[in-house]
């Protein structure tokens, strides 16, 4: 599954000026300072794949057609509240690291394996499949390759076109830890519960589980 950062981020510098977009408009709607965003967009700091998602949601695409090569970008009409947007990237970190951690060990391979294969530093593949740091979509496409993930597993919450839905994040009547307009959650209390609680489970049921709840917070 190779991928070509330098072509993702020419695609998406050019679907923000198509659509007359400031990189301080993607900035904020990634929750950065427009520094680091245009350090996306000049390919000297890459962008996780959470942060992949959350951008193509912005702009207007399903964010799978960032990293694909046909050059056809789907419409996608649906943007995540700001206040869901920072739990957002935390629980798809933690997911995609129970995917890559879960699918490791069926394949009996150690932390040591992939890293022979990869090349990436086991601190840095034991904080991935951790979930406590964001994975480089170059590093994510390069353990994926050798674990034999594909995109759609990659993409399991299905920000696909199919899948788009015409209900506006917000008029769910699901809440766990995240606030609604009219709520305060104070210090985020619950979200840090829900956290904690997320960690007393084993990797699959981790995946699983957030993979729930990201499908509620669309929903």
């Amino acid at each position: 599954m190779p991928i070509d950062s330098v072509l993702v981020t020419k695609r998406i510098k050019h679907i923000r000026k198509s659509k007359q977009l400031r990189k301080k408009d993607c900035a904020k709607a990634l929750g950065v300072s427009k520094e680091t965003y245009r350090s996306y967009e000049d390919g000297s700091k890459p962008l996780s794949l959470p942060e992949l998602e959350l951008l193509g949601l912005f702009l207007g695409v399903t964010p799978i057609s960032l990293i694909n090569d046909d050059q056809s970008y789907e419409p996608f009409g649906m943007l995540l509240r700001k206040d869901i947007r920072p739990h957002y990237l935390i629980l798809r970190r933690k997911m995609v690291g129970a995917l890559i951690s879960v699918i490791r060990k069926n394949k009996a391979l150690s932390i040591e394996d992939l890293q022979q294969t990869t090349q990436i530093n086991t601190e840095n593949l034991q904080a991935y499949e951790k979930g406590d740091t964001p994975i480089p979509l170059t590093d994510l496409f390069l353990i994926s390759d050798h674990l034999g993930i594909s995109q759609k597993a990659l993409f399991a919450t299905n920000w696909t076109a199919e899948n788009n839905q015409s209900l506006p994040i917000g008029e769910s009547d699901w809440y766990l830890g995240l606030p609604k307009d009219n709520q305060v959650v104070e210090e985020e209390d619950d979200f840090i519960t829900l956290l904690k609680a997320l960690k007393q489970l084993s990797k699959s049921d981790q995946a699983e589980t957030a993979k729930f709840i990201l499908n509620k917070l669309r929903s």
